[in-house]
């Protein structure tokens, strides 16, 4: 601080919050479903692609099926429960575990 004076620090600190946050990017906290879903492993190719449609993969274990959290935001629920089971033929039933508010990019 002191090489850079008061007027100096200032400027080196307010240049570097600024890029931090623009960095950072903006998001819209919203009330977001988390559903649990276990799928056998010849299906995750066309879940994985579906939950590439506009939901987020929270937790994600490969143990003898693979166990997703996804998280589904507000709308989509039943656009989501619909989408899994016919991408699946029945055979996936996702099941709704609880909602909280979490953080969704804003497009810009």
């Amino acid at each position: 601080g002191i090489l850079l004076g008061a007027g100096g620090l200032v400027r080196a600190y307010s240049r570097t919050a600024a890029e931090a946050a623009a960095a950072a990017g903006l998001v819209l906290m919203q009330k977001t479903a988390f559903y649990t879903l276990e799928v056998d492993y010849p299906l995750w190719g066309k879940v994985e692609s579906f939950l590439r449609g506009g939901y987020q993969v929270h937790e994600l274990e490969f143990l003898e099926r693979v166990y997703v959290t996804a998280l589904v935001p507000p709308g989509r629920e039943e656009a989501f429960e619909k989408g899994c089971v016919e991408l699946s033929d029945g055979r996936i039933r996702p099941v709704f575990k609880e909602s909280l508010f979490w953080p969704w990019p804003v497009k810009a």
